[in-house]
């Protein structure tokens, strides 16, 4: 029996059956993987932009407790000034003054970085969303940031279907789509504000899922016409050894469709009775089921029989110095 349903489990259970049970399931649970290093510089970024939103709105200092709680103490000292650098791009290409004037119309206080939940026609939903507020517009607006190939070697590509796409700090002469917009974004007014004519689900499945699962925990029906969904994606182009990547900062605003809504629902349910009466691995009988059960529990043993090393390795690493200062 699992306790809810998050984004990344529903992700996990359609796309990797043998890894959601090992992750969410398996008894034991196997030790879970340190957090990537790539990983940690959106971590540390979603602690600068969510602390400099929650100061200015309402004068509370939380960058060392949402730091501390995002980056795992191994990667603290280079996310540091990674997640510094993209904050310090976000602010210089216009995105952070844009959102705060998008936050200035909201009717209530805007909620960052908490743990949700909410129960859907009797099914446990769980996540943690990056922001939501209602627009004086009556605009229901769920934002999440993201951060992608920070740490990679090539140029990578901003999804498409983006409003508008700037360039960070450093380039010599602007990017190719400097101050455009992606050829799938036609702009329309939605409850006084400009979103895409097309749908989020035509941008990016996981994205229209992630963002109406947030929403329905937090009051929205199942079809709801109020959301505005928006991703604030910062993408890294590349970097020679020693020095840090460029950057590029898109801005996604769009809706999320009532049929896809509906059929996201019907993927939940389906998880929600197919994990709970047993029968997780769909192409195989009950028996095989059972079997195949057994030996993923057999495997999540043999990760724990080294002395779990993982275990070692965060125990010392909780009691690894602070190696950055506080901001």
């Amino acid at each position: 029996m699992i306790r809810s349903i998050s984004p990344s489990a529903l992700a996990s259970y359609e796309k990797d059956p043998e890894g959601y049970y090992l992750r969410y399931m398996a008894d034991p649970r196997p030790p879970r993987e340190p957090q990537a290093v790539p990983a940690s510089a959106g971590s540390a970024f979603d602690a600068y932009v969510k602390s400099a939103l929650i100061e200015r709105l309402t004068g509370e200092k939380c960058f060392v407790k949402l730091f501390e709680d995002q980056v795992e103490p191994q990667n603290r000292e280079f996310a540091f000034t990674a997640g510094e650098y993209l904050f310090e791009n976000y602010k210089h290409c216009g995105a952070y003054d844009e959102l705060l004037t998008l936050l200035d119309g909201a009717i209530e206080e805007p909620r960052f970085e908490f743990s949700a939940s909410g129960v859907i026609d009797g099914i446990p939903l769980a996540g943690k969303p990056d922001c939501r507020f209602v627009h004086k517009n009556g605009a229901h607006i769920i934002l999440d940031w993201k951060v992608n190939g920070y740490c990679g070697e090539g140029a990578t590509s901003p999804s498409k279907g983006y409003a508008l796409v700037r360039d960070g700090l450093g380039w010599e002469k602007p990017s190719r789509s400097h101050g455009k917009s992606h050829k799938l974004y036609q702009e329309e007014i939605f409850l006084g504000l400009p979103v895409n004519r097309f749908y989020m689900e035509q941008v990016s499945i996981d994205w229209a899922d992630q963002l109406s699962i947030y929403a329905w925990m937090l009051g929205e029906p199942v079809g709801s016409d109020q959301m505005v969904v928006c991703i604030e994606q910062i993408v890294g182009n590349g970097k020679s050894p020693g020095s840090f990547p460029k950057l590029r900062i898109a801005n996604h605003r769009s809706r999320v469709s009532a049929a896809h809504q509906v059929g996201l629902y019907q993927r939940i349910r389906f998880m929600w009775d197919a994990v709970n009466n047993g029968q997780i691995f769909m192409n195989l009988s009950e028996e095989e089921n059972q079997k195949k059960r057994e030996e993923l529990n057999h495997r999540a043993r043999s990760m724990l029989s080294d002395g779990t090393v993982e275990g070692d390795f965060f125990a010392h690493c909780a009691r690894a110095p602070r190696v950055y200062k506080a901001r």
